[in-house]
């Protein structure tokens, strides 16, 4: 008798590329002033209260942090394949929170993550991530599709003001 099974459930997940008309670099720049920067390790909150205060300090104005920078572009120069790839995985606990409690299996899809691509040979660039609701909500759960709309909706945001 095994002490474990598998289970596979196929699903779909909408994938969204936005193209920019600007450098690489004019296009990160905006994202990191956006997004504040994480202090996982040094989250000292004693209570759910002290918790908050601590995230509402740490988010930047799109109400997200990050969490990791992935720079595939520096590591593939070693290969000697020249390109700006950046990948972003960033968040916020608090909005996290309101599908995990849904579906602890949310915890698979947050914190988000973005790719920032140059493109050639035109030297723009594009921003692609999977739409939250299309991983998170897979399963008929109203207030897990609407908490992860509402995720939806600021990671738009977050693009759209890059982007413009």
């Amino acid at each position: 008798m095994s002490n474990f099974s598998i289970a596979t459930r196929d699903f779909t997940g909408k994938r969204i590329q936005v193209d920019i008309n600007r450098p690489f670099e004019e296009v990160l720049k905006p994202l990191h002033a956006l997004v504040g920067r994480a202090a996982i390790d040094k989250w000292s909150a004693a209570s759910p209260e002290e918790f908050i205060e601590e995230i509402k300090a740490t988010v930047g104005e799109s109400d997200f942090m990050l969490f990791q920078q992935i720079d595939h572009g520096a590591w593939l120069s070693k290969f000697k394949i020249k390109t700006k790839l950046v990948r972003r995985i960033f968040g916020n606990p608090l909005i996290a929170r309101t599908m995990l409690e849904h579906d602890h299996r949310a915890g698979l899809f947050v914190p988000v993550e973005l790719l920032l691509l140059e493109q050639e040979p035109d030297l723009t660039c594009s921003i692609i991530y999977v739409l939250p609701p299309s991983l998170i909500a897979t399963a008929t759960n109203p207030a897990l599709l609407s908490s992860a709309q509402v995720l939806d909706a600021k990671v738009e945001a977050l693009v759209r003001r890059v982007a413009v």
